[in-house]
């Protein structure tokens, strides 16, 4: 896991936890969703802090994630933009998270 100072710097400023979870849509699907600070109620993770970095990514315990990457982002919003093993997470890679949703 790695998390560039930027990114972090934004994470810590909404309580230091990223959280990365999966929602199904339809029968077929899944959406990608992202929150910082504040997780979903119903959803359980499994929590790695980045040391370097002092924030701490969480991913949902259904979400198989070998190397995650956050970046962050600087157009058109401000926010961080999530790779997990080296593909965009989210629509189209990047969330502009607020509190509670992705």
């Amino acid at each position: 896991m790695h998390v560039e100072g930027e990114a972090a710097q934004r994470i810590l400023r909404r309580g230091g936890r990223l959280f990365l979870w999966q929602e199904a849509v339809g029968r077929a699907w899944l959406r990608d969703c992202l929150a910082i600070g504040a997780p979903p109620p119903d959803v359980t993770f499994d929590c790695e802090q980045d040391l370097r970095a002092g924030v701490e990514v969480c991913v949902a315990d259904d979400v198989e994630a070998r190397e995650i990457v956050v970046r962050a982002r600087r157009w058109p919003l401000r926010g961080v933009r999530v790779y997990v093993d080296g593909k965009p997470w989210g629509t189209r890679g990047d969330v502009a998270a607020a509190g509670g949703g992705g």
